[in-house]
């Protein structure tokens, strides 16, 4: 038997995350760059995953306030946002995962969408995870990129919203300048703490400030590893960007899974998951 630590399930929307659950795909553009955009990633995926027989979730975000050049894209703005995923919700019927960074902008996300997800950048903020939790909605936590993972165990307490409304996303972690190292050890010691745990892809394969101009770069190429590897020491979720162009995206080009690459990385990344869930004694 293969021993995995048993945690604390999860629901967003009409989907159930952790233990025997099967393995959820939480994915979209990095960027909500147009509602055609959206609409047509969030169809693709979900067909995708209705012919794998998986949850999907469409992840996106509306602003992305913490670029490192001042001239980057930042996204539609909230209302606009909010506006593009009422769509999606409605045309694709999927839940749906939005990007908050700012108090003000949670009641708002909280009502259009299914659940929160809080930036690696504030996920140290206490306002922000007791208002994330108050809001009765699953939050997704993304590790800081120098945060252990004990300290994650930690943080996704501190919002108050009780077992079950929190899952972590790792990403890896900053291993000097220009370089993240993705740890499998955190996995185990997130689940450890009841947390369910997803592997967000594209953070995992982002090199911050190794890009163009001093911008985020990647290398997308490892993808498929990485994926792999977290599938076999038991995620729950996987998440990444996907695109259907990532060199022409708004950001996120290095980073972005190419839409007609999806399918076959999770066929493989599934075939590990059955295999580690079908022998898994989960205490």
């Amino acid at each position: 038997m293969i021993g995995l630590s048993r945690v604390a399930e999860m629901r967003l929307g009409p989907l159930k995350i952790g233990n025997r659950n099967r393995l959820v795909l939480v994915a979209g553009p990095a960027l909500l760059e147009s509602e055609t955009l959206a609409i047509e990633v969030a169809t693709s995926l979900r067909d995708l995953c209705r012919s794998l027989r998986i949850g999907y979730v469409f992840r996106s975000a509306f602003d992305k306030g913490a670029r490192t050049r001042a001239a980057a894209e930042r996204g539609p703005g909230i209302e606009r946002g909010l506006e593009i995923v009422a769509r999606v919700r409605a045309e694709v019927e999927v839940p749906t995962v939005l990007e908050v960074c700012e108090l003000d902008q949670i009641a708002p996300v909280a009502e259009a969408a299914d659940g929160l997800q809080v930036p690696g950048h504030a996920c140290r903020r206490t306002d922000l995870l007791r208002a994330c939790a108050a809001t009765g909605r699953a939050t997704i936590l993304v590790k800081g990129d120098s945060i252990s993972p004990w300290q994650m165990r930690e943080l996704a307490a501190k919002g108050g919203g009780g077992e079950g409304s929190v899952m972590v996303a790792e990403g890896g972690t900053v291993f000097g300048y220009g370089n993240r190292v993705f740890d499998l050890r955190s996995v185990a010691v997130l689940r450890a703490g009841r947390l369910p745990v997803l592997l967000d892809l594209s953070r995992a394969v982002a090199l911050p400030g190794a890009g163009v101009d001093g911008g985020s770069g990647g290398r997308r190429e490892f993808a498929r590893h990485l994926a792999r590897g977290a599938a076999a020491v038991g995620i729950d979720a996987l998440a990444c960007d996907a695109h259907p162009d990532p060199e022409r995206a708004m950001c996120g080009r290095a980073t972005q899974i190419p839409l007609g690459e999806m399918k076959g990385l999770m066929m493989e990344v599934l075939a590990v998951d059955r295999a580690v869930r079908a022998g898994a004694d989960f205490t």
